[in-house]
C-alpha cells in the first residue's frame, strides 16, 4: 500500500517563494499531497489560464471543494482571475502547485493549524447514500449527518502535530490488506441513558476488524493511547440532542430491516476534521489503496 498526499514539497518552494508573501512549508506540502499524481504528468501538473474549462474546475474542486470557501462564483473568478494575472510572466507553465497555494493564501487559508484532528475511516460509495438518505427523518432532536460525511471509521486519532501527522501516513502506508466485501444492514444507537447518536450498522467481517486493529497498531506505535472501545463498526446518520431513548429506540426499529447492497472497500483515507458553524467539514488528506 502507498499513502499518495502528504508529501515532499521542496521543488516548487522556490516557486512559491517569488510570488508568495511567505511561505509556508507545512501548506506547500498539504498541497502537493493532494495533488498527488496529477504531478506526475506536465500537462496536469501546470495551469492554463486560458481555459475557461480549467479555471471553472480551480473555482469548484479547489476554492470550494477543497479549501471549503463560502465565497461567490464573482469572488471566487476575481481570484483566480488575479492569480493568473500574478503569474504572467511563467507564460504557459504556471505551476499548479504555485497557483493553488496562491489562491488559498489569498483566501487566508493555508492551513496554518500546529495540530490536526485526524481519523482513518473507508468511504462509503455514492451509491449507497440514497438508502441511507431515506432514513433520515422522524426523530426528534437529530442533527441529520450531509451524505459526503458519510464514512466508516477505523480508527480516531485526535489531534496530532503535523510532524506525527507525517509519521502517521508513513505507518498507515505499511498496512497490508487485501480488499473486501462491505455491507449494511440495521440500525443502531449510542448512549444508553441519553442517546447520543443513531447509526447504519456495517455487517462484521474479519477483514474489516483486522484493518482496524492495523490502524490501532499504528496509533500506538505513534505513541498515541490505546482506544479501549470496542470496535463497532458503523456510519453515523445523526447526532442527538434531547430524544429520549424511547424515541431513537422506535427509530432504530422502524429502520430494522434496512439493507444495503454489496460494495468493494478498495482503499481508505486519512481524514482530517473541521469544525464549522454546520456539520464538520472531513478533507482526506491521504489515500491507501488496499490490496
Amino acid at each position: 500500500m502507498k499513502g499518495t498526499k502528504m508529501a515532499d514539497a521542496s521543488e516548487y518552494a522556490e516557486n512559491i517563494k517569488k510570488y508568495a508573501k511567505g511561505y509556508n512549508q507545512a501548506a506547500a506540502e498539504k498541497i502537493v499531497g493532494r495533488l498527488g499524481i496529477a504531478l506526475r504528468n506536465r500537462d496536469s501538473s501546470i495551469v492554463a489560464c486560458s481555459d475557461s474549462v480549467e479555471l471553472d474546475r480551480i473555482r469548484e474542486k479547489w476554492c470550494r471543494g477543497k479549501l471549503g470557501l463560502p465565497h461567490t462564483q464573482g469572488e471566487l473568478d476575481a481570484a483566480i482571475k488575479a492569480v493568473c494575472d500574478q503569474m504572467s510572466a511563467e507564460g504557459g507553465s504556471k505551476s499548479r502547485v504555485t497557483f493553488y497555494y496562491l489562491l488559498a493564501e489569498h483566501f487566508g487559508n493555508l492551513f496554518n493549524r500546529s495540530m490536526y484532528r485526524l481519523f482513518a475511516a473507508l468511504p462509503v460509495p455514492e451509491e449507497i447514500h440514497p438508502g441511507l438518505i431515506q432514513t433520515q427523518t422522524g426523530l426528534s432532536g437529530a442533527r441529520w449527518r450531509p451524505p459526503r460525511n458519510f464514512h466508516i471509521t477505523l480508527r480516531f486519532f485526535g489531534d496530532v502535530s503535523h510532524a506525527d501527522a507525517r509519521d502517521l501516513d508513513e505507518l498507515l502506508a505499511e498496512i497490508s490488506c487485501a480488499p473486501f466485501e462491505v455491507s449494511l444492514e440495521g440500525m443502531g444507537w449510542f448512549g444508553r441513558r441519553e442517546p447520543s447518536a443513531v447509526w447504519a450498522r456495517v455487517r462484521e467481517s474479519d477483514a474489516l476488524r483486522a484493518l482496524s486493529a492495523q490502524c490501532e497498531r499504528a496509533a500506538r506505535r505513534l505513541g498515541l493511547a490505546p482506544d479501549r472501545r470496542p470496535f463497532t463498526p458503523h456510519v453515523t446518520l445523526a447526532y442527538l440532542h434531547g430524544t429520549l431513548l424511547d424515541e431513537a429506540a422506535a427509530w432504530v426499529e422502524r429502520h430494522h430491516a434496512y439493507r444495503s447492497t454489496v460494495f468493494w472497500a478498495e482503499g481508505f483515507h486519512l481524514y482530517s476534521s473541521h469544525l464549522g458553524d454546520g456539520p464538520s467539514r472531513y478533507v482526506a488528506e491521504a489515500d491507501y489503496v488496499l490490496g
